[in-house]
């Protein structure tokens, strides 16, 4: 066996506040429309919305699938433009969006390989996360289980590395998306466990402008 990878990649980022510095009133969160950012205000309205967003959601993993097989040559930038694309908008989030779907992929693989572990037959396996859409239809090896653990295990280190370069080359315009305070110590990682993940840890610092005795 080779030698023990550590359990995570940490990047810090710390963020200070200006003494003096009004900090901003936290808005409400509220349910937009991805391409309109209109305010959901009825059911019907609410439906084609999330109509909506599901077929950009299934556009953005499709093209992951596919591509995430490049990732060393193309790297996560080309992956990430098409993702911008996908979610123009100020408030759509398209960094939170790419790395919400890396994370759901990799889980994926990484139930399928549970269910080899269980006994269960490859073409019962690949049948079913065909008919539930986790994956793309022939995108998993003929039904037999050395092929679709090959598979699988290939897949999730290409999540994986794909995790690593991103925190590496986008982690600080990550946290601008997500509107970190100024006043908070965040610590990003990626643990490369199954399935591979980030994870974020938030500090809330201070500092004492004065004292006063009484």
């Amino acid at each position: 066996m080779g030698s023990v990878l550590p359990s995570c990649v940490l990047v810090s980022l710390t963020r200070h506040k200006r003494v003096g510095e009004r900090k901003k009133r936290e808005q409400p969160i509220r349910l937009y429309s991805v391409v309109m950012n209109e305010s959901v205000s009825t059911v019907d309205h609410a439906l084609k919305v999330a109509r909506k967003r599901r077929l950009i959601m299934d556009q953005g993993i499709e093209y992951l699938e596919k591509n995430i097989e490049y990732l060393e040559t193309s790297g996560i930038e080309s992956i990430l433009y098409e993702y911008r694309k996908l979610y123009p908008g100020p408030a759509d989030r398209p960094l939170w969006h790419l790395i919400e779907d890396i994370q759901q992929q990799a889980m994926v693989y990484t139930n399928i390989i549970d269910l080899l572990k269980s006994g269960q037959t490859a073409s019962d396996i690949k049948k079913r996360f065909e008919e539930l859409d986790l994956v793309l239809v022939d995108t998993l090896p003929n039904p037999s289980k050395p092929a679709i653990l090959t598979f699988a295990l290939d897949k999730i280190s290409k999540y994986r590395n794909a995790l690593v370069e991103f925190i590496k080359k986008h982690g600080g315009e990550f946290l601008n998306e997500l509107s970190v305070e100024l006043n908070l110590t965040v610590s990003m990682g990626v643990d490369i466990g199954f399935p591979p993940s980030v994870t974020l840890a938030v500090e809330h610092t201070a500092t004492v402008v004065a004292t006063k005795k009484f």
